[in-house]
């Protein structure tokens, strides 16, 4: 009954679809037919979508690890900074708080003073002109100085005697991020006679100085006053002044004049105030002065402060009549050479280019002078050495036989060394050579290379005869002939009688 039925509801619809039963047979097969194909694609479909699904699960689980990886790192920072900062706290309640920790508000709840004023005010000072300069902070405390000037391109070092401000300003540049160094080091005369020549440029002295009046004595303190700006050409001193506090126990120490301590160098230093700045002791605030020395030399923005200086590097040098400039200076520790020169062809020109190329090649024998420091520009060269031991022998002072032997042999280890680089000096003369009473160093490398074009063995014979018998030397190069044997001491004889056999390489010498 259903079929017959549903047989009328087709005929209603689709008459001919009924009448034709050939094409309901045709169109079951196409059925069968298209049915495993649409299986087949529905299961490459799954396929596919199945691996598109898989490589979106991979790549969200690899996208979700890194940012757990960010995220641990991120936890890992804070957790460690926190540790830092909570470290610094326990540390900095063990110290004086004597200043502020530098770009940590709040981490020194009440220090005692106030150092933004004092740095900006030496900031202001030099306006500017102390980016890429060397500063030293004795008595740094907690670090303020030093942090506030790194922060503004200066390179900075703090010397503290107390251990625990040691750690705790180095626990406060760690966690700032600012470059410098801090040191336990008390301020004394074997610290500052441990500076090199140029290491520092200015030295901070802030509220200092009284302690070492009392604890040394004002004739200390003004000595190591004086030590200090041999070695650095501009100090800056916040001085105690006397009556700021009877009941201070190092008032009674204290001169009636505060710059009594610069009583050694008033003649070299001109003293500039920069303004008074309280402190947390009495009403009375402190000054704070600039004090520069007078003589000094820039290089490569390096200042050095030297002692003396003149035109000839020794009594009745022939340079000294060249028509070109020439100019020596003297520090403690420091030697500096300026020349100028009219253009690139000029004999200063080549003599300097020569020595700075020689004595750069030659830094790692200890028998060279070392260079420190040089500078080229605007028709002027300056060179700076580490000034070696002893002093010029005095012209037509004649020496004992064995001071020149010894003399001698120096220089031949000197000679030796160069050759050994394929090098001659080229201008051994008495007045060459720096005697401290035991050991004799040759200096001035302006003329070495790899041509003996002037006779190094015969030239320190010449030498010798001139040490010997007071007299002075031929200037001239290339000498033709040697000085008389007998003006020698017995001892040179064996080195005369092989340079006269036509030996000149120190290197063929067989004593």
């Amino acid at each position: 009954m259903v079929k017959r039925k549903l047989k009328q509801a087709l005929g209603r619809m689709a008459p001919g679809l009924v009448e034709d039963r050939t094409i309901l047979r045709d169109l079951s097969a196409d059925v069968r037919k298209v049915g495993p194909q649409l299986e087949e694609l529905r299961q490459e479909f799954r396929q596919e979508l199945r691996q598109e699904l898989q490589q979106d699960v991979r790549q969200a689980l690899l996208d979700l690890t890194e940012l757990v990886h960010q995220v641990d790192g991120r936890v890992n920072h804070f957790q460690q900074f926190d540790f830092r900062l909570q470290k610094l706290r326990a540390l900095a309640a063990q110290v004086e708080p004597y200043q502020p920790a530098y770009g940590l508000p709040g981490v020194i709840a009440d220090p005692a003073r106030g150092s933004i004023d004092r740095c900006r005010a030496i900031e202001n000072h030099f306006a500017g002109t102390l980016r890429g300069k060397r500063l030293l902070d004795v008595g740094s405390s907690l670090g303020f100085v030093c942090y506030w000037f790194a922060d503004r391109g200066v390179t900075t070092e703090g010397w503290e005697f107390n251990p625990g401000n040691v750690e705790v300003s180095t626990l406060i540049g760690e966690l700032n991020g600012v470059p410098t160094t801090i040191r336990a080091r008390e301020f004394n005369r074997d610290s500052v006679m441990a500076i090199a020549p140029g290491q520092f440029d200015v030295v901070t002295l802030l509220s200092v100085l009284h302690h070492v009046v009392h604890h040394q004595g004002l004739d200390e303190t003004k000595a190591l006053v004086k030590e200090l700006l041999d070695r650095v050409p501009t100090l800056v001193l916040e001085l105690a002044v006397k009556g700021e506090d009877p009941d201070l126990f190092w008032d009674a120490s204290l001169p009636e004049d505060e710059l009594d301590v610069l009583e050694l160098v008033r003649d070299q230093v001109e003293v500039v105030p920069l303004g008074q700045f309280g402190t947390h002791l009495s009403d009375r605030s402190r000054p704070l002065y600039v004090v520069s020395r007078k003589d000094t030399v820039t290089v490569n923005n390096r200042v050095y402060a030297y002692s003396h200086d003149r035109a000839e590097a020794y009594a009745n040098s022939w340079a000294v009549h060249d028509h070109e400039d020439r100019r020596y200076y003297w520090g403690d520790d420091f030697i500096i050479k300026r020349y100028a020169f009219s253009g690139p062809e000029s004999d200063n020109a080549r003599l300097i280019a020569r020595e700075i190329a020689t004595l750069l090649s030659l830094r790692d024998l200890p028998e060279v002078p070392q260079l420190l420091d040089f500078e080229v520009s605007g028709g002027q060269a300056t060179l700076v050495y580490a000034r070696a031991a002893g002093d010029l022998f005095e012209p037509g002072t004649g020496q004992s036989p064995e001071v020149v032997r010894q003399v001698v042999d120096h220089v031949v280890a000197a000679l030796r060394a160069l050759r050994e680089r394929g090098l001659f000096h080229n201008d051994v003369r008495s007045w060459n050579v720096l005697w401290d009473g035991s050991r004799a160093t040759l200096i001035d490398y302006a003329d070495a290379g790899p041509v003996d074009d002037d006779g190094d063995l015969v030239s320190l014979l010449w030498a010798a005869h001139a040490l010997s018998t007071g007299t002075r030397e031929p200037v001239e190069k290339g000498k033709s002939q040697l000085p008389p044997r007998e003006t020698l001491g017995a001892e040179l004889w064996p080195l005369y009688d092989q340079v006269a056999a036509g030996t000149r390489d120190v290197a063929a010498l067989t004593s």
